[in-house]
């Protein structure tokens, strides 16, 4: 059978468990339109690493999430619909809607990011709903960290992004120390506890903990790369969260059941993106939003 006749959107997914949701919200938006939409996950077995090509990626997302209703195409759909279906231009003013119109009839295929706008983003807290009972190889040392974070009634979650966004140059800003720093002291430092995420918490420790007097912090070291969807669970359970580049933190805050939470986004011109085509947070969180200088 001829791939145009499957008459089927194909969404690519990469990239870590945030791209992974956000790429699935994108089909998702898509099946909203009554739309047979199939996912291609080729990625993960031709590439599966960080810009850096060190860390590695899996597709994590029903790990995190194991009730979303998702198809994956098989191999060979994807290379058919990588050779005759017709591609879905991406356009720098309009974003995808649960109700847009502008889809191609299919098949089409659909490649890279496609900007979603801030209605939709609002389906993520019911749509991802974590369960720490259902969630893949959850550790008895994450459930621990879990139990001891959901115990502390003034919890902040900092997110520190090393890594592949912390040498390359690219379409994010560059945050050093300076930005975490003023991010925590604008918590009261003797009540706060701080938790640390990080690919390189030697560097938050040497950069950062060590600057900060009476700190109340600790570095949660419990998981690798291929387990960094136990980490965006743990940091979601965080009364509040400081974000830095990339989307982990912002989902995180996303995420958080907590109604007086606070997100701290780094004090930039026109707002805080994780892409300049993106959503800025400020427009997407429910949380009190706090601004460090960088």
């Amino acid at each position: 059978m001829l791939v145009k006749e499957k008459y089927a959107t194909l969404v690519h997914v990469d990239g870590g468990i945030c791209s992974q949701m956000y790429q699935y919200v994108v089909g998702y938006a898509m099946a909203n339109q009554n739309r047979n939409v199939m996912y291609d996950l080729s990625w993960f077995k031709k590439y599966g690493k960080d810009m850096n090509g060190e860390y590695i990626y899996n597709f994590d997302l029903l790990k995190l999430f194991p009730n979303l209703d998702i198809h994956i195409a098989d191999d060979k759909m994807c290379r058919e619909y990588n050779i005759v279906s017709s591609f879905f231009p991406k356009s720098d003013s309009e974003k995808i809607t649960m109700c847009s119109n502008r889809i191609p009839s299919e098949p089409v295929l659909m490649q890279s990011y496609y900007w979603i706008d801030e209605k939709t983003y609002k389906i993520y807290p019911s749509l991802f709903k974590i369960d720490l009972n259902n969630i893949v190889d959850f550790s008895v040392e994450n459930q621990k960290m879990a139990n001891k974070i959901m115990k502390d009634d003034n919890s902040v979650g900092v997110h520190v992004r090393r890594g592949d966004m912390a040498s390359t140059t690219g379409f994010w800003i560059q945050l050093g120390p300076d930005y975490f720093i003023n991010a925590i002291k604008l918590f009261d430092i003797e009540t706060t506890h701080f938790y640390f995420f990080s690919q390189d918490l030697d560097w938050v420790e040497k950069n950062i903990v060590s600057k900060i007097d009476g700190l109340k912090s600790t570095l949660v070291d419990i998981n690798d790369s291929e387990h960094g969807y136990c980490d965006l669970a743990l940091l979601s359970l965080c009364k509040n969260q400081i974000a830095s580049q990339g989307s982990f933190g912002g989902v995180a805050s996303i995420l958080n059941s907590n109604k007086d939470k606070i997100l701290v986004l780094p004090k930039v011109e026109g707002g805080f993106k994780y892409h300049p085509k993106a959503c800025k947070w400020e427009d997407v969180t429910e949380a009190m939003v706090w601004y460090a200088e960088i």
